[in-house]
């Protein structure tokens, strides 16, 4: 008489290969464009160094400058980082109503 786990270790091989198989379909769907986009995208904001971001939509610069940094520690996981941020962002919108003459 075989036991119950001797009977099921079948469809537990099944199951398992069957999930196997559908984690690897599921990483392949995920690569990469084959080509990177090209040209400037409208919507988009661009950096031309690791410190600034220039946003096309509205025209926004946003600089990031490191000024002190501690070496990682616990295996490069951990590290300590003092910036300077500064948005160019100084306009606000405010609604106003329009009169008619």
């Amino acid at each position: 008489m075989r036991s119950l786990t001797n009977r099921l270790l079948p469809y537990r091989l099944l199951f398992a290969s069957l999930l196997l198989l559908l984690s690897v379909a599921i990483a392949v769907g995920q690569d990469a464009a084959a080509r990177p986009d090209r040209g400037v995208m409208p919507g988009g904001s661009y950096s031309v160094s690791d410190i600034e971001n220039i946003s096309l939509q509205n025209g926004n610069l946003n600089l990031e400058i490191p000024l002190a940094a501690l070496p990682p520690i616990a295996g490069g996981k951990l590290s300590w980082v003092i910036k300077a941020h500064y948005n160019s962002k100084l306009w606000n919108i405010t609604q106003g109503t329009s009169r008619c003459s």
